[in-house]
């Protein structure tokens, strides 16, 4: 779903998923996602940098 807003061009909403599925431990690879072309549009984006951020620190060790 995040995927699809942001390749459609809705940032807002791509962020909002993207917040909900870190919210709800969805299991998703931050390195998996960031090279994800789809998303491609909200690399730089500081909600999306800190979202990666946030995956990265519940990574289990």
């Amino acid at each position: 779903m995040a995927c699809n807003a942001a390749s459609s061009g809705d940032r807002d909403r791509a962020i909002e998923y993207l917040n909900r599925f870190v919210d709800l431990g969805f299991p998703l690879s931050a390195t998996t996602i960031s090279k994800d072309p789809d998303p491609a549009s909200l690399h730089g984006d500081p909600a999306y940098e800190a979202i990666i951020a946030e995956w990265e620190k519940a990574k289990p060790e």
